[in-house]
């Protein structure tokens, strides 16, 4: 029977990041965040091993406020409780901050074993798992495309130099999914309704993650712009050949 705690973050592709020379910090504007498709995969093959075997998952977010709203995301799919850890923007979005503040929400916990994502959209850095195993302790199984639990150890097919390779990891192991493992199922209106009734737990930020890997604005620098292009058009193609090898010599580029 597993224990399960899936961790999961939110990405936003259309709002900035912008860079604020004088705190020293990155900010973005406040919007709405999808769950990162790896994560979700994550929950989904989560609910498969509940399914298959019993225990219980639960889903770990390392954000700020509006994070809450991929947890009840999650809930909505059939988690059983949600836990946000308090990570004001930008630490959430660095690794080391990130599995720093994901620890600490993990030792108060009884769990044996944490799905995660292989890696997220946006930063594409794929070092949370790896540096929240290592503080941990654990063993880890990475990038699984299949996932299922034998005898009280996680079996997992992994991709290995161009082949596929199935390892084994006692419990309690950490595992991270691709999006490829997993078509996560919908959620329901009765599934949303059940999901303001879960526990959704709130861990204040009490520090631990302040050195960890935090990114700091230095220096901003404007970058230059290009250019305008200039199209050339002559009469024939032989025409519009001689005005490019024009340019090009002009520019002393040949």
């Amino acid at each position: 029977m597993i224990q399960c705690v899936v961790c999961i973050r939110p990405f936003s592709d259309s709002v900035p990041v912008q860079a604020d020379q004088k705190k020293g910090k990155l900010t973005a504007l406040s919007a709405p965040g999808a769950m990162n498709p790896d994560d979700k995969a994550a929950v989904e093959a989560a609910l498969r091993l509940r399914e298959a075997g019993g225990g219980t998952v639960a889903v770990l977010c390392a954000g700020p406020e509006k994070a809450e709203e991929i947890l009840r995301e999650a809930l909505a799919m059939g988690c059983d409780e949600a836990v946000r850890a308090e990570v004001p923007f930008p630490d959430a979005a660095f690794a080391g901050a990130a599995a720093s503040a994901l620890k600490a929400a993990l030792e108060n916990r009884s769990w044996n074993l944490i799905l995660m994502g292989g890696q997220a959209i946006d930063s594409d850095v794929a070092q949370t798992p790896a540096l929240l195993a290592e503080a941990l302790g654990l063993p880890q199984l990475t990038q699984a495309q299949t996932l299922s639990m034998r005898g009280g150890q996680v079996c997992a097919q992994c991709p290995f130099d161009g082949r596929e390779v199935l390892l084994e990891a006692p419990l309690p192991c950490l595992a991270t999914v691709t999006d490829k493992l997993a078509a996560p199922r919908y959620t329901t209106f009765a599934g949303i309704r059940e999901a303001y009734g879960k526990p959704l737990l709130h861990l204040e930020d009490k520090g631990e993650a302040a050195g960890a890997g935090v990114l700091r604005v230095k220096t901003v620098v404007s970058r230059q712009r290009g250019r305008k292009g200039k199209i050339l058009r002559g009469p024939s193609p032989q025409a519009a050949a001689d005005q490019l090898l024009s340019f090009i010599r002009g520019e002393g580029l040949l």
